[in-house]
């Protein structure tokens, strides 16, 4: 946990190559990685249905976390991530309960196309990094039978059926999709601040908790009266 950091304590301008960045609410995740070129860093995530973001304004990540990678594959993830933005910066990422491993191709391409086929913030964090290489979880350990992850995804087919332009076909591959396992935010989160890649559940798990703790503790700070 020694490369998890509050924002407040410490800003994400110190992370050096690539990592994640989680909003206050624990319910939003991306990739934070730096260019090369000019060091600028940037927050590039998967907003909703059809909306990849790049955002050089970094304060809404309350808590960052650097991946343990050395230099050279830590910067194929970053340039990866980059990669995939310039190709669907316009739209093309769909919302979906998919497979990540093997979503993106070598260039950024999608290569999942059926209908319903797609990725939440969690999964394109996981996306990205496993098409440049870096095997982030062992996902095969991950639970299957959590009930509110089935709550979680059909709230999201409605949210995504109310909010965006989508069509019949997306909708119905979506719903077909519900059930499958679900990777949340802080368990993504856990696993990239665990010693070791790929992580199992059970470390994510209690890494997980311990991102929320951090979250909790800071926000419980703020809200104490003077």
């Amino acid at each position: 946990m020694d490369r998890a950091h509050l924002a407040a304590e410490l800003p994400p301008a110190e992370l050096r190559i690539v990592g994640v960045g989680i909003y206050r609410s624990a319910a939003h995740i991306g990739v934070l990685c730096r260019e090369p070129a000019d060091k600028r860093l940037r927050f590039i995530h998967l907003a909703f249905h059809d909306d990849l973001r790049l955002e050089d304004d970094v304060t809404k990540c309350f808590l960052w976390i650097e991946a343990k990678l050395e230099d050279e594959p830590a910067a194929v993830v970053a340039a990866q991530a980059r990669r995939v933005y310039r190709k669907y910066q316009r739209g093309g990422v769909p919302y979906g309960f998919g497979p990540y491993s093997g979503y993106f191709g070598p260039q950024g391409e999608i290569q999942w196309t059926a209908p319903g086929n797609g990725l939440t913030c969690a999964t394109f964090v996981l996306a990205v990094f496993d098409s440049a290489g870096v095997r982030l979880i062992q996902g095969e350990t991950w639970p299957t039978d959590r009930g509110e992850d089935k709550q979680f995804q059909r709230e999201m087919v409605e949210l995504v059926r109310m909010q965006s332009t989508v069509t019949a076909a997306h909708l119905k591959g979506m719903t077909a999709d519900i059930g499958q396992v679900r990777f949340r935010v802080l368990e993504v989160g856990g696993a990239v601040a665990a010693d070791s890649y790929p992580t199992d559940f059970s470390t994510a798990e209690v890494l997980a908790l311990r991102l929320l703790e951090m979250i909790r503790r800071k926000t419980r700070r703020r809200s104490r009266p003077n």
